[in-house]
């Protein structure tokens, strides 16, 4: 399913079978409300190659917008949570795509359907592949999380995956072909636990 949602992934011996570095920029307004997630997708070279050619700018907006629609049904591979309880989101917005060294880069605003405190109750966020086909990890710097226009106060943890050895086990032994269910994915998701303090 997801070989087909996003094209031309070449085939490995284990899941997962694509590599996406990612960086999240947490949208605060004047009320110190979160109020979208701006997410940026980096794509492994093997999958660029395979999708993109050089100078193509037209088929990487059409392609973002592919991408974008037919991930609608899974969350746009985001999970956000208020506390324990679930937030939806509206129609990403501010999509682009580029070309940066040899991979894409696709960036997209995902606004939540309601603004949420952190400073009510923590705000959690995980962006990963249900069935783990794709890998997807904050990139290795230091912008790759964001506060963008958050109240001094504000903070965020980011905490590692801990999959049991049962997982590691299953996705290991899944070819391109197989599905380790929509399950799976969660177990290898980094998840990003923002706070802020009450304002005196």
């Amino acid at each position: 399913m997801l070989a087909m949602m996003l094209g031309g992934i070449r085939a490995a011996s284990a899941h997962p079978h694509a590599w996406i570095d990612m960086s999240v920029e947490v949208l605060f307004d004047m009320s110190g409300k979160v109020t979208a997630l701006k997410q940026s997708w980096l794509f492994d070279e093997f999958y660029t190659a395979d999708t993109v050619q050089k100078g193509e700018q037209a088929k990487m907006d059409l392609l973002t917008t592919r991408i974008l629609g037919n991930l609608k049904d899974w969350g746009y591979f985001t999970q956000v949570q208020a506390g324990s309880r679930s937030i939806g989101f509206m129609r990403p917005t501010e999509h682009s795509a580029r070309m940066e060294k040899h991979r894409l880069r696709m960036t997209f605003v995902l606004p939540l359907a309601e603004a949420v405190s952190p400073t009510d109750v923590p705000l959690t966020y995980w962006v990963f592949d249900p069935t783990y086909y794709i890998e997807m990890l904050h990139a290795e710097s230091k912008d790759a999380i964001r506060l963008t226009g958050a109240p001094p106060s504000c903070r965020f943890t980011l905490i590692q995956p801990a999959p049991d050895p049962k997982a590691v086990a299953k996705a290991a032994a899944l070819d391109r072909t197989q599905s380790g269910g929509d399950g799976l994915g969660k177990q290898f998701a980094e998840k990003v636990e923002i706070r802020c303090d009450a304002q005196p």
